[in-house]
């Protein structure tokens, strides 16, 4: 190798152009090595600072949680890094998969959105009426506290089929609510934040739907068991009462055919409800005997023997006592019955109707005001014959506003008091000066014209408001108390 020295002013020359050599090579190599490294520098304060103002997007939505905002402040501190990227690969699916749970518990299930429909009528209902036997007849509704007072405390269930279901059938919709409903599902299932569409939310309400449908077959399925059951339990009843009272009358048949029904339709056990039947007709036929033995209406012809027994009672006490005996059949509804019973035992129309229907207070009040009748006295003349030879009858009528009186106050009454007894009213009137005839007058009146619509009991009273209370004899032997009234 050969080298060639140059003179001695040029070795300071080559020097300084070797330092500038070596200085714009380092330069250049320090340049290099350093603008990737500032580029880096500057990509990752972008990237947090785009992470950071992000993150800060999402807090003011509203749209994360406290959970989730913990970990993007904690992300947000570390800045994009591995360590940052490994947190959230650990934490992010499990408090994604907590979130979607909560948004899960929040949102509709199909059958719990707000779609509403028009509810069905209940069985036995008519659409905008009263279900069927709740709806009032006319008569005082009658209710048997003896049911089912007869039964232990520890009876074990038996045989009887008992529900499964709350017995309430859910109504079905049809295709065109379906999808109304399933429109609806999907909207509030996407605004609750689980994001469904119609298809998907169809396919539940039709889930949903064939649940009900299976639910109301079951429904269905007991209520004829039981229907059968009960149907059994009639003829069970009303054989049982022939046991023990072999007389009884088809209405007696019947309400026993029903105590019997309503027995398989309520208790558990076969052998409570045949116990229960029994203890009833045995408790029906000491009634019918209590009463049968009850003192008779107090009458002078009675009254002697009872004082030098010292039995004797007026009519008040001896209806109170009667009207004890009689309060079973009465609860049944058995006014026949009871009123039979009293007949036999002396009692007349008003005094037996003074035990099973007396007057209430509302209709006491309302005859309360009305003002005595008042008669107007006229004189005519007629053809003379023997007996008149003058040929001058004299004669009374009701005064025009009596009459309007009378009418206006027993429309009031009748209003106020529906089941009012009509023999007993017409006491109430005849007390006021109203006598037999213008009161059944004005009733007939009222019922020709659809004023009044009399019930079963009020028809069979009918019969007695076409005669006078008592004849001209009757009354002689009512005051000396050998007859009732």
């Amino acid at each position: 190798m050969v080298t060639i020295v140059p003179p001695g002013n040029q070795w300071s020359m080559a020097g300084q152009k070797l330092g500038q050599g070596i200085q714009q090579a380092t330069q250049g190599y320090l340049q290099n090595v350093t603008l990737p490294m500032e580029l880096e520098r500057q990509q990752q304060a972008l990237m947090k600072n785009n992470l950071s103002g992000m993150i800060d997007e999402l807090k003011q939505s509203g749209k994360i949680n406290p959970q989730m905002e913990g970990i993007l402040n904690l992300v947000k501190a570390i800045g994009p890094s591995d360590k940052s990227g490994r947190i959230l690969s650990a934490l992010l699916p499990l408090e994604m998969a907590r979130s979607q749970a909560e948004i899960s518990r929040k949102s509709p299930m199909a059958g719990e959105q707000g779609y509403t429909r028009k509810a069905l009528p209940e069985f036995g209902q008519v659409d905008g009426q009263q279900k069927l036997g709740t709806q009032n007849a006319g008569m005082k509704e009658q209710t048997n506290p003896f049911f089912p007072n007869n039964l232990g405390g520890n009876e074990a269930p038996g045989q009887a089929p008992q529900p499964a279901t709350e017995g309430i059938a859910k109504p079905l919709l049809t295709p065109q609510e379906k999808i109304a409903a399933a429109r609806q599902l999907a909207d509030e299932r996407t605004a609750a934040g689980a994001p469904t569409n119609v298809k998907d939310a169809l396919k539940e309400i039709n889930e949903n739907e064939e649940d009900k449908r299976l639910y109301n077959a079951e429904i269905k399925k007991e209520k004829d068991e039981r229907v059968s059951f009960q149907r059994d339990y009639g003829p069970k009843a009303t054989a049982m009462l022939k046991k023990y009272y072999p007389n009884s009358t088809p209405e007696q048949d019947a309400i026993f055919a029903k105590m019997g029904e309503e027995a398989a339709g309520n208790m558990k056990s076969e052998a409570d409800i045949d116990r229960y039947l029994a203890t009833e007709a045995k408790k029906f036929k000491n009634t019918i005997a209590n009463v049968e033995e009850s003192l008779s209406a107090p009458r002078l012809q009675n009254q002697w023997y009872r004082r030098l027994q010292g039995t004797d009672k007026d009519i008040a006490e001896v209806s109170k006592a009667v009207k004890n005996k009689l309060k079973l059949l009465l609860d049944l509804g058995l006014y026949d019955t009871a009123r039979n019973l009293l007949s036999k035992n002396g009692f007349a129309p008003e005094e037996r109707e003074n035990i099973i229907n007396p007057l209430s207070d509302i209709a006491k009040t309302s005859i309360k005001f009305i003002p005595k009748a008042r008669k107007e006295e006229y004189v005519e003349r007629v053809t003379p014959t023997a007996s008149n030879p003058q040929g001058i009858k004299n004669y009374s009528k009701y005064a025009p506003e009596s009459e309007s009186f009378l009418n206006n106050s027993i429309k009031e009454t009748l209003q106020k008091d529906p089941n009012a007894s009509l023999v007993l009213l017409r006491k109430a009137y005849e007390n006021k000066g109203y006598d037999w005839r213008i009161f059944e007058n004005t009733i007939n009146d009222m019922i020709n014209m659809g004023e009044f619509k009399p019930n079963l009991d009020q028809i069979e009273q009918l019969i007695y408001l076409d005669s006078p209370p008592l004849t001209d004899l009757e009354k002689v032997l009512h005051g000396i108390g050998i007859i009732g009234r």
